[in-house]
């Protein structure tokens, strides 16, 4: 893993909170977890380990932090944090720009 440092912001439609990207930390294994990422929401909140997800043929997606646990023989995933679609959005957007700079 080689991290590279970011700063990609952007601001949520209908909000005045800014998503900036702290942190990009690339994975070099194959497979669709393509790398971790930090967010500054604002400057007021942190979301650590950020997805960047890429499957074979397919546009590449954020996934907000998750946890899992395993319930009648299956794994189920749970989300840590949630937010508003809007700053989901702008996290998306301002992750993706950042990897995708550094490709």
């Amino acid at each position: 893993m080689t991290p590279t440092v970011e700063r990609q912001a952007t601001r949520p439609a209908n909000s005045s909170a800014v998503v900036a990207v702290e942190r990009i930390t690339r994975l070099s294994t194959s497979g669709p977890l393509k790398a971790f990422a930090s967010v500054d929401i604002g400057g007021r909140w942190k979301i650590h380990d950020c997805r960047v997800v890429q499957q074979d043929g397919k546009a590449a997606w954020v996934s907000l932090p998750q946890g899992s646990y395993e319930r009648d023989g299956k794994k189920r995933w749970y989300p840590i944090v949630e937010v508003p679609d809007t700053v989901k959005n702008a996290i998306q957007d301002a992750v993706l720009a950042a990897w995708e700079a550094g490709e």
